[in-house]
């Protein structure tokens, strides 16, 4: 991902810094922050205060993801049996609504320093076979905290029960929320 960023915004006005969120000390201070389907992996005791510190008054914090979930109801569901037999609960995933605020942005409303925070879905659909579902959901971090032969199971359990082709909902949820001033 570092070296698409750095490819892609050559002569713009971006410096790429490649370490953990964490770790990552600067006096700058910025108009925005965001994250990409990564926020997950931040330390949840300090990580909107990390943000609220590198942003300047009025400057953005965006957070945003969703894993593509299978749009038609049947072959959902049986994942969803799936995966709320085989993963942890707070790494199983539900549909939620785009009317109720979902994580992040119920977290982002807890903290003092942000306001204006809005959800926001960005609709889109995208059809692919049931191999290439299975080996994208190889990748997730669901997934990938099973031991490996827990993980190749459910992969086998998960690609028995689909279709050939997976029809899947890739709307984009975004979080937002404004520095108060």
């Amino acid at each position: 991902m570092l070296a698409v960023l750095q490819r892609t915004t050559t002569g713009l006005p971006v410096g790429a810094v490649n370490l953990d969120f964490e770790a990552f000390e600067t006096d700058q201070r910025f108009d925005l922050v965001y994250a990409a389907a990564a926020w997950h992996w931040t330390d949840p005791e300090t990580r909107w205060q990390r943000a609220v510190r590198l942003l300047a008054e009025g400057g953005i914090v965006a957070v945003f993801g969703r894993p593509a979930e299978i749009a038609d109801p049947e072959p959902f569901a049986a994942v969803d049996e799936i995966e709320r037999s085989l993963l942890s609960p707070e790494q199983s995933r539900s549909r939620g609504t785009a009317y109720e605020m979902a994580w992040p942005g119920t977290e982002m409303l807890a903290v003092e320093e942000l306001i204006d925070v809005e959800q926001r879905d960005l609709p889109g659909e995208l059809v692919i076979d049931a191999d290439a579902y299975v080996a994208r959901l190889a990748t997730v971090s669901a997934y990938l905290m099973l031991t490996p032969v827990a993980r190749a199971d459910a992969l086998r359990q998960v690609r028995d029960v689909l279709p050939g082709r997976v029809r899947l909902d890739t709307t984009v949820r975004v979080h937002l929320a404004t520095k108060r001033g």
